[in-house]
């Protein structure tokens, strides 16, 4: 994730970050569970996942 994203992340509400996270972990999970799983793709799913966990950490 672009430290532009991360920086952006800042903007947005609890409602959205929650919503997006939970986007995120479908999409995890799917690409976990599908036939060819893509390794850089997994972990940029993960490292967005990360940044949105330390934003919500943050608003706490």
């Amino acid at each position: 994730m672009k430290a532009d994203d991360r920086d952006a992340l800042q903007w947005l509400t609890v409602e959205e970050l929650a919503a997006r996270r939970r986007q995120l972990v479908r999409e995890y999970d799917c690409e976990l569970r599908g036939s060819l799983p893509d390794a850089d793709r997994v972990a940029e799913i993960w490292a967005e996942a990360d940044a949105i966990a330390a934003v919500q950490r943050g608003q706490r």
